[in-house]
């Protein structure tokens, strides 16, 4: 599952201090795993 954000900066408060940002990378992954029984996927599993 991939989820694109627009490239706009944006401004965030950190600390209490306004940080402009104007590029930002960031990577999720969500652990799930296809359940398997003898090997043949029949589900899904958290984490």
């Amino acid at each position: 599952m991939t989820k694109r954000i627009s490239g706009m900066s944006f401004d965030a408060y950190i600390d209490g201090e306004l940080i402009h940002i104007e590029k930002i990378s960031l990577d999720i992954t969500d652990n799930s795993a296809a359940a398997q029984t003898r090997g043949v996927p029949d589900g899904h599993v958290d984490g």
